[in-house]
């Protein structure tokens, strides 16, 4: 197993740390966002339960259901797709095959491929129910595209939903119980994974045969996902410790109790901070996806951005020039590019005496179809339905400016340093 090592800021009221694994693994970034926010109640849970026709676990100590078959389109994690998942009483999601350890071991963990929102020794025996099903409820889908931090466009094509309900602890204790809940998303492209931790129902850490005492101390929990190649992975920063029963008071999203992740690609999208270029940092984008013939404006955080920095961003050997937008942002728009599909997208940053970044490549998906731009044709001398031009016939394209600016953006950057290609088409018929 991979040593692991922890670097913990303060910053200005939050606490940054980044989870590392060595000598190749990735680093991940998660920003710990105190606020006096209410922390969120049980009943802004996605609905869950008998009322919902939810299938259960029956009542059990380190047992687990699945494979349970998913919907359509398979689920990515981790560049890797799947048909089923296993839902697992110990607070636990996980692919390929069920998880009967009760006791934690630290991340990463080879062949075990885990999404974690709350890993530790859960027994219903004494009481509590864990509760899950996949639902294609249009308000459901609806609610889940308002989460923080779910990139705009994005369409879920069903969600899977896991709740654990007052469970308790090993041995059949109930004198404290813990509720949660694990929200799945993907639209065959893009995944999700949202944590969702009820205000004050987060009570016990650790079952007695963790080394627990009254739910408390011994080994912790641990929330945060596993690739299962034993070296990506990423923990929420209260993991295999005791603050961890505070869990439902911190967020990576600004509202205490919720925890969102991108989680279809090698790395965690977790934005909010930035890291030295000398840590040699990874790079993130978002979006992860976007049409074949170019123009989405993708996100660039994860290494610190300068002003002065010549900013090129590569996708798929196709190089483009990024924007400077603040110390934790760039932004560059894709290009057109020959063919859909998954391709790479690699971070190059120069300053005047060369190259002093370079990051690692990450996969930026294709998709074939149209932009979101609307365009407007002038061409009134000709047929428009058929735009068949004759020598010397001439049309005008226009667009609205305003329409080029991100969304997420401020408003009031100038859109001229947005490219525009106009490509013309030539089909002659004989």
């Amino acid at each position: 197993m991979a040593a692991v090592s922890e670097m913990v800021q303060r910053r200005s009221g939050s606490i940054f740390r980044t989870v590392s694994a060595h000598p190749v693994g990735i680093s991940v970034a998660i920003l710990i966002i105190s606020s006096c926010t209410q922390a969120i109640p049980l009943e802004n849970f996605y609905p869950f339960g008998n009322e919902t026709f939810d299938a259960q676990l029956p009542p059990n100590d380190d047992g687990f259901d699945g494979p349970v078959n998913l919907p359509a389109p398979l689920f990515p994690f981790y560049d890797e797709l799947y048909e089923s998942i296993f839902v697992n009483n110990n607070g636990l999601l996980s692919f390929l095959e069920g998880v009967s350890q009760y006791t934690p071991d630290k991340f990463p963990l080879p062949d075990r491929k885990l999404i974690a929102p709350f890993w530790a020794d859960v027994d219903t025996l004494g009481t509590g129910v864990v509760w899950y099903r996949s639902t294609t409820e249009a308000a459901l889908l609806e609610k889940f595209m308002t989460e923080p931090q779910i990139q705009d466009g994005f369409t879920p094509s069903y969600l899977f939903i896991a709740t654990w309900d007052h469970v308790g602890y090993f041995d059949s204790n109930v004198n404290k119980t813990n509720t949660f809940q694990c929200v799945l998303a993907t639209d065959g492209l893009t995944s999700y994974a949202v944590f969702l931790y009820a205000d004050g129902e987060i009570q016990w850490t650790t079952g007695d045969a963790s080394g627990g005492i009254d739910g408390l101390n011994g080994t912790e929990g641990h929330a945060g996902f596993n690739a299962g190649d034993g070296v990506n992975f990423a923990l929420l920063p209260e993991s295999d410790s005791p603050e961890i029963i505070s869990v439902d008071t911190t967020s990576n999203v600004k509202v205490p109790g919720v925890w969102v992740f991108q989680i279809d690609s090698e790395e965690v999208v977790v934005e909010g901070v930035c890291n030295s270029i000398d840590l040699q940092p990874k790079a993130y984008i978002n979006p992860r996806s976007g049409p074949q013939q170019g123009g989405t404006a993708v996100i660039v955080t994860g290494p610190c951005f300068e002003e002065s920095y010549k900013i090129i961003c590569t996708f798929g050997g196709r190089e483009v020039e990024g924007i400077y937008i603040s110390e934790q942002q760039a932004l560059c728009i894709s290009p057109q590019l020959p063919s859909f599909g998954r391709l790479t997208f690699k971070l190059t940053l120069q300053n005047a005496t060369g190259i002093v970044f370079e990051g690692e490549t990450i996969l930026f998906s294709l998709q074939p179809g149209t932009g979101n731009i609307a365009v407007d044709v002038d061409a009134s001398n000709i047929d428009a339905s058929n735009l068949i031009l004759t020598p010397n016939e001439t049309f005008t394209v226009t667009w609205a400016a305003d329409q080029l600016i991100p969304s997420g953006l401020d408003a009031s950057i100038d859109s001229s340093f947005l490219a525009v290609s106009i490509l013309l088409y030539k089909y002659n018929q004989s």
